[in-house]
């Protein structure tokens, strides 16, 4: 879920695109990042994780935040 907070909200250095970006369009970026670049994700990113991750309470992700 890290990577798909990244991209919604940012950090710093890094502008958040959540408000640009559809739940789908957000999903491509992080399947793209988690299957390029030498890394050996599978590209498992739904735009529904995306839609989970914008509405649900923070404590739902654990020890993410």
């Amino acid at each position: 879920q890290y990577p798909m907070h990244i991209v919604l909200y940012g950090q710093k250095g890094m502008p958040g695109f959540g408000k640009y970006f559809s739940d789908e369009q957000v999903a491509e970026v992080v399947n793209y990042l988690r299957t390029n670049f030498g890394n050996q994700f599978e590209a498992d990113v739904k735009p529904e994780d995306v839609a989970k991750l914008r509405s649900d309470d923070v404590a739902d992700y654990g020890d993410l935040f």
